[in-house]
C-alpha cells in the first residue's frame, strides 16, 4: 500500500488522464493546461507559477489537512496502537534515560586513544574529526582541569609511553648478554633499520623490538655501525654485552657494503668485480630484497657472508669482541628452493600453471569457484615464502573443476602429464613448506634449527625427484655459511664433527621410529655420563630443573637458547611498519614514527607496563 497523500493539488485543480498519462488544468484561462504525469509536486508548482490566487487556495487545504492528521494521531494513538517504523539499531539499543554513567578516568582514556594511533593505526587527525569530537567532549568535560583530547597531547602521550618501555628494557637488559637481530628496508622514499633484541629472564624468552630508525645517510658500514651504536646507548647495553647479531641478505644491507667497498679499499673483500656479482641498479625505493630478483647463487651468498662479517668486525673495533654473526635460516631455506628451480627444466610447468591460475581468479571463473564452495586460486609471489609450493597445491586441489570446465573455457586444460608433474612439485616442496612454517616459530633454538634443517633434508631425500636433489645440493653448500661459527659449535657440539655427518642416514628396520631420533642416537651417546634426552623433549624444562644442581651451566644455557636462528620477527615488524607509514601517512616524523613502532611491536608489553 502507498503513502497517504497529504497535498490535495491535484483532486482540486486537476483531471487526470490514464490512458496518456497526463494531467488537464481545471482552471480556466490557464495558459498550458496540459501537463506530463500526475506528481504533486510538479502540479503545485505549475499552480504556484500561472495561478497565484489559486495558490493560496492549495496552502490553506494543505494546513488544513496536516492539523487534522496531527490531531488524530496524539487522539488515537493508545487506541490504534500505531506500528513505529523503526531503524535496524533501534532493536538493539532502547533508550531509557538521557544521562549515562560510564567508569572513565583520564588515564584509560589517553590509553585508548593512544592505542587508535598505535596499535589500530589511525592517524592522529581523527582526534579533529567532528564525530570524534562529539564523542571525546562530554567525557573531557566531566573529567574537568581543562583537559582536552587533540593530537598535540595524544603525539606527546605516545612519546612518554615509549620512554616508559625504554625504560624498563634498560633494566632488563642490565649487565645481561643479549642477541642482536637486524634487517634494513625502504619504504616510501624512507631508509629504515630494524633492531630487535633477544634474550631470556627466568628461563622465559623476551623479544623487543628497540627501534626503527631512519636512515639519513649512504649505508656505509661505518654510518650503519654508528646508528646500531646509538640504539645501544639509547638503551644503555654496552657493546660487550651483545653475543651475536642475526642477520639476512635484503638489498639495503648489499647495497651498503657495496658503497662501503668502494671508499674503503683496504676492506678484505677479495672480489674481482662486484658489479658481476650484484646487479647495480638495486632499486632503493623497493621494500622486497634480492630474492624478488632471482639473483642469487652461492658465490654472491658467500660474498654477502663477508658483507655481513665486516659489518660486525666493524663494530668490534668499539669492544664489541664477542659479537658473531649469524645468518637468518628461513631466508636461507628459501634461497635453496630459488636454486633448485633455476637449476632444473621446470620453469615451463610453472608459467603454464601460473596462466591457469590467472584464469581461475577472474571474476567470471573465481564466482563460479564461489558457487560450488571451492577455495580460490593462488597466485605465487617472489618475495612471499612458500607461494610456488601454495600456488601449486591449491591448484592441484582445483583439478577436478578444471577438468570439469576445461571445454568450456581452453585456458583451464592441462594434460595428463602437466598435473603428475604438479603434483610432483607439491610432493617435493612439501617438506621445505613444513621446515619454513617451523623455522618461523618465535622461540626457536640453534638446537631446533640443526633439526629442522636435518628433517627437511630427510625428506627431500626420500621424494627423490630432479627438484628434490638441487635443492638438497645448494642446502649442503648453503649450510657451510650458516653452521660454521662458534656458537653453532658451542650449542651444538656433539652434533657438528665432520660434513659428512649432516648426510641424512635412516635405518630402514626400524619405520616406527622417528628418523632424526634414529640419526642422533647413531652419532652421540653420553655426554661426562649425562645421558641425551630425546630432541623433542622442551630444552628450557630441562634446564629449569637443573638451575639449583648446576647453576653456571644454567646461566650459559639462559644465553645460548635465546640466539636468534632467524631475524624473522624484524620481518614481521615491517609488516606492521607498511600498517602505520601508509600512503596516508607519509608525513610522519622519525621520532614520532618510532615511538610508534616500538609500541605497536611491544603491544602485550606496553598494555602489561601500562596497567602497572
Amino acid at each position: 500500500m502507498g503513502r497517504k497523500s497529504v497535498n490535495p493539488v491535484s483532486a482540486m485543480f486537476f483531471d487526470y488522464n490514464k490512458g496518456n498519462n497526463t494531467s488537464k488544468c481545471k482552471i480556466s484561462d490557464c495558459p498550458h493546461p496540459i501537463m506530463k504525469g500526475k506528481h504533486p509536486m510538479t502540479l503545485e508548482k505549475h499552480v504556484e507559477h500561472r495561478h497565484p490566487e489559486s495558490y493560496l487556495k492549495l496552502v490553506k487545504a494543505k494546513e488544513r489537512i496536516q492539523n487534522l492528521d496531527g490531531d488524530s494521531d496524539n487522539d488515537d494513538y493508545d487506541s490504534r496502537n500505531k506500528k513505529l517504523k523503526t531503524g535496524p539499531l533501534d532493536k538493539v539499543f532502547s533508550v531509557t534515560k538521557k544521562s549515562l554513567y560510564i567508569r572513565m578516568d583520564k588515564e584509560v582514556l589517553l590509553k585508548a586513544c593512544a592505542e587508535l594511533v598505535t596499535v589500530n593505526g589511525r592517524p592522529l587527525t581523527i582526534f579533529k574529526d567532528c564525530g570524534m569530537q562529539k564523542i571525546l567532549k562530554p567525557i573531557t568535560q566531566v573529567i574537568g582541569d581543562n583537559f582536552t583530547i587533540n593530537p598535540q597531547n595524544i603525539r606527546i602521550h605516545i612519546m612518554d609511553e615509549a620512554e616508559k618501555i625504554i625504560n624498563t628494557i634498560k633494566k632488563d637488559t642490565n649487565n645481561r648478554l643479549v642477541s642482536l637481530k637486524m634487517d634494513c628496508v625502504s619504504r616510501l622514499n624512507r631508509g629504515i633499520i630494524g633492531i630487535n633484541i633477544q634474550y631470556q629472564i627466568n628461563n622465559k624468552l623476551v623479544i623487543r623490538t628497540l627501534a626503527m630508525s631512519n636512515l639519513e645517510e649512504r649505508h656505509t658500514s661505518d654510518y650503519l655501525k654508528s646508528v646500531v651504536l646509538k640504539v645501544l646507548n639509547r638503551y644503555d647495553i654496552r657493546p660487550d654485552q651483545v653475543y651475536s647479531c642475526t642477520v639476512d641478505n635484503g638489498a639495503n644491507m648489499v647495497k651498503m657494503v657495496r658503497l662501503r667497498t668502494k671508499d674503503n679499499q683496504n676492506d678484505n673483500i677479495q672480489v674481482d668485480n662486484i658489479d658481476e656479482i650484484i646487479e647495480e641498479n638495486i632499486d632503493e625505493d623497493d621494500d622486497s630484497d634480492i630474492l624478488a630478483n632471482n639473483q642469487y647463487s652461492v658465490e654472491t651468498e658467500l660474498f654477502n657472508d663477508d658483507i655481513q662479517e665486516h659489518l660486525v668486525h666493524s663494530l668490534k673495533s668499539t669492544g664489541l669482541g664477542m659479537t658473531f654473526c649469524i645468518r637468518c635460516s628461513a631466508h636461507t631455506i628459501q634461497l635453496c628452493v630459488f636454486d633448485g628451480i633455476n637449476k632444473t627444466n621446470i620453469k615451463e610447468i610453472l608459467v603454464k600453471a601460473r596462466k591457469v591460475v590467472k584464469k581461475l581468479r577472474t571474476p567470471t571463473v573465481s564466482t563460479m569457484l564461489k558457487k560450488k564452495k571451492l577455495n580460490k586460486a593462488i597466485l605465487d609471489c617472489d618475495t612471499r615464502w612458500n607461494s610456488i609450493y601454495d600456488m601449486l597445491h591449491r591448484l592441484y586441489e582445483l583439478k577436478p573443476f578444471c577438468e570439469l570446465i576445461a571445454g568450456d573455457i581452453s585456458e583451464l586444460e592441462l594434460n595428463n602429464d602437466d598435473w603428475e608433474l604438479i603434483k610432483s612439485l607439491v610432493s617435493t616442496l612439501e617438506p621445505v613448506k613444513i621446515g619454513s612454517n617451523t623455522l618461523q616459530k618465535a622461540d626457536l633454538t640453534i638446537g631446533d634449527f640443526y633439526g629442522c634443517w636435518w628433517k627437511v633434508r630427510n625428506g627431500l631425500s626420500k621424494v627423490n625427484t630432479e627438484l628434490s636433489k638441487a635443492i638438497q645440493d645448494s642446502m649442503i653448500k648453503r649450510q657451510v655459511i650458516l653452521m660454521f661459527n662458534d656458537i653453532f659449535v658451542s650449542e651444538n657440539q656433539t652434533l657438528s664433527q665432520r660434513e659428512n655427518e649432516c648426510t641424512p642416514s635412516v635405518d630402514n628396520d626400524n619405520v616406527e621410529t622417528d628418523d632424526f631420533e634414529l640419526f642422533l642416537k647413531s652419532r652421540s651417546g653420553k655426554f661426562d655420563d649425562v645421558q641425551r634426552i630425546p630432541y623433542d623433549s622442551n630444552i628450557r624444562d630441562y634446564w629449569r630443573l637443573k638451575e639449583k644442581e648446576m647453576p653456571e651451566f644454567y646461566e650459559i644455557s639462559q644465553v645460548l637458547m635465546s640466539i636468534p636462528a632467524t631475524q624473522v620477527s624484524v620481518e614481521r615488524s615491517f609488516s606492521s611498519l607498511k600498517f602505520i607509514l601508509s600512503d596516508l601517512r607519509g608525513n610522519l616524523s622519525p621520532t614520532l614514527l618510532e615511538s610508534i613502532m616500538i609500541l605497536k611491536c611491544n603491544t602485550q608489553f606496553k598494555l602489561a607496563t601500562l596497567n602497572n
